[in-house]
């Protein structure tokens, strides 16, 4: 059995902000984590993750835990009206998801971050927060309208997001990503810059 100092040797979180150096280190494991995450749906659109340049260069903010140098989950923010977090992955364990589930739980509980979630990101978030804190912090449509930058639309009631979120009619929307309109809910805090 490891003791408590070995353990906090190989198990640690990294957040890595702006033009942090250490980012060359693990910017191919995060990438191909992240193709690995959204393979299912197409991949992962967005301006920061055409390549693993363009990530290291377009996204300011990485947050993961890694244990043995193998990262078990990670959360990738921008700077957009506060600290917004664009994607999240994990390496397919338990431990991964353990580790991704108290990184967005703490996101939420302690005001950190908002995010757009859809598939199964939503379905994670959910399954993660008690009800009643998922329902408190999952925005209305008219405030995601105010916040985000691009067009939204309502989601339509035939959406499968709709159908499987009853309780959020009314909040989901819909968004152009890539050519293609995306059913998502906004949820966290915004206004909470990186720095």
């Amino acid at each position: 059995m490891k003791t408590f100092k070995e353990h906090l040797i190989t198990e640690r979180y990294v957040n890595l902000i702006a033009k942090d150096k250490r980012k060359e280190e693990y910017a191919d494991q995060i990438y191909d984590l992240l193709q690995k995450a959204y393979a299912k749906i197409g991949g992962i659109h967005g301006n920061g993750f055409k390549s693993r340049e363009d990530m290291i260069k377009n996204i300011p903010f990485w947050k993961f835990e890694v244990k043995d140098n193998k990262i078990l989950a990670v959360i990738m923010y921008k700077d957009k009206g506060g600290r917004k977090s664009v994607a999240v992955a994990t390496n397919g364990t338990p431990a991964g998801k353990v580790s991704l589930a108290r990184m967005m739980r703490d996101d939420v509980m302690q005001g950190r971050s908002y995010s757009e979630k859809s598939g199964a990101a939503l379905g994670f978030i959910k399954k993660n927060l008690s009800p009643d804190v998922f329902d408190a912090t999952v925005m209305s449509y008219k405030d995601a309208q105010k916040i985000l930058d691009d067009p939204i639309r309502p989601a339509p009631k035939d959406d499968e997001e709709y159908k499987r979120h009853p309780e959020l009619r009314g909040r989901l929307y819909q968004r152009e990503i890539g050519g293609a309109w995306h059913t998502k809910a906004l949820l966290g805090e915004v206004g909470k810059s990186i720095k």
